[in-house]
């Protein structure tokens, strides 16, 4: 049931929750052990159901996944190498899959994937919001807008944005 309460499968039937949790592996790392570093090949997945992965990309921004949250979800769905360094920065519980058989299981469950890339997409889009601070074009890029048009981050946003972006998992 703790998967349910995850944003990215709140909608999901309990079936498919079922049968997300059979065809993946429950895997444990220890604090300070590193996950995958940038550039590793992708195409695996985990689901964190405890503890925090601190992440850092190759430019220095950091950022954090926790429980609910599917690391390595976007390089593994797009079959590219790892973008960020993910290092557990608590003891981890988490469940380990192919991307290849998750991708099989929302052909099956149409409604999961398209949450799944709709929540993973929004993830994106904070962490990109918090490490870095568009320029016009950039802002046209992100949200097809003008500066004026683009949403304006609050004042707890703005105090976090330097360098540190923290991706809740609810």
């Amino acid at each position: 049931m703790f998967l349910r309460e995850s944003a990215f499968f709140r909608r999901a039937s309990i079936n498919a929750l079922a049968e997300l949790s059979r065809g993946m592996a429950e895997v444990r790392y220890e604090a300070g052990q590193t996950v995958w570093t940038v550039g590793e090949p992708s195409g695996w997945v985990l689901v964190i159901l405890d503890g925090h992965l601190s992440c850092t990309t190759a430019a220095g921004f950091r950022f954090r996944q926790g429980p609910g949250t599917p690391p390595g979800g976007l390089e593994a769905t797009a079959e590219a190498p790892r973008w960020y360094t993910g290092i557990a920065e608590t003891p981890i519980l988490a469940l380990h899959g192919r991307m290849e058989w998750v991708l099989d299981l929302f052909e099956d469950n149409f409604e999961m994937g398209t949450d799944y890339l709709a929540v993973l997409a929004k993830r994106l889009l904070d962490v990109m919001e918090t490490t870095s601070a568009p320029d016009e074009a950039g802002l046209q890029l992100l949200y097809g807008c003008d500066e004026e048009e683009a949403p304006r981050a609050s004042a707890s946003e703005t105090a976090g944005a330097a360098k540190t972006a923290s991706v809740n998992s609810r």
